[in-house]
């Protein structure tokens, strides 16, 4: 939180086209972590539940 405060600080006195490409770059870090988070769950699924993945698959 002390991380985000400060980099909040420092982004609040850039000039409004440095803020927004700032804020660009933070969604787009936001959808890369959110698309790690669901390939982790894939993966721990797919690990999880692999026989039985592997049986449909024969079917």
């Amino acid at each position: 939180m002390k991380l985000a405060r400060e980099i909040y600080r420092k982004v609040i006195n850039l000039p409004p086209e440095e803020q927004i490409k700032v804020l660009d770059f933070v969604r787009e870090l936001n959808k890369e972590i959110e698309n790690r988070k669901i390939d982790d769950v894939v993966e721990r699924f797919i690990r999880k539940h692999k026989n039985a993945l592997i049986e449909l698959a024969k079917r």
